[in-house]
């Protein structure tokens, strides 16, 4: 019996494909010799790959990690932060890429916005991985749960510019 649309929910995994999706825009956009050409593609593609396939390639790891022991919950989290990472450089990457290679800003936004879905997802995985995970597996990860905290308070952080920006918005209207 098939689950209702309305009732339907995202895979926990899809991060995966997102960040496959995300290298291959990545790799399309850099073989385009009218954004990058080949004389300066040294300056930022190769970087812009790079990290793109990191984000891809650590998920990946992290993917294959069953948690059964700490070691397994600090292995498998690190991979998860070191995604995140990546995505804070390939911010920086694209930023550099419009300002000295003339990345379009529309190319730029569609890249970034798939970025932030990625995060969006990966820290709805990290926060599914602590409420899934043995509470005597956590006690032996002293970091991952000050990551953790640090992952809500910059999510809370988050969410009160937001919310600062669209009460500025409406008393401009």
């Amino acid at each position: 019996m098939s689950v209702p649309a309305s009732k339907r929910k995202e895979s926990k995994l899809v991060v995966l494909l997102r960040a496959y999706e995300l290298t291959h825009m990545m790799l399309s956009i850099t073989a385009n010799e009218k954004i990058f050409p080949k004389r300066n593609r040294w300056q930022c593609a190769y970087d812009i790959i790079r990290y793109a396939k990191g984000i891809f390639r650590q998920l990946s790891f992290a993917n294959n990690i069953r948690v059964i022991t700490a070691a397994d919950f600090i292995a498998r989290n690190e991979h998860q932060e070191r995604a995140r990472l990546y995505c804070r450089y390939l911010y920086d990457e694209i930023d550099i890429a419009i300002k000295h290679q003339g990345l379009k800003h529309k190319i730029a936004n569609t890249a970034c916005a798939k970025l932030r879905n990625i995060e969006k997802l990966l820290n709805a995985w990290i926060k599914s991985d602590f409420r899934s995970t043995d509470p005597e597996i956590l006690k032996q990860c002293p970091n991952q749960i000050s990551w953790m905290k640090d992952l809500l308070k910059r999510e809370a952080e988050f969410e009160a510019t937001v919310a600062k920006c669209d009460d500025k918005s409406r008393e401009g209207q």
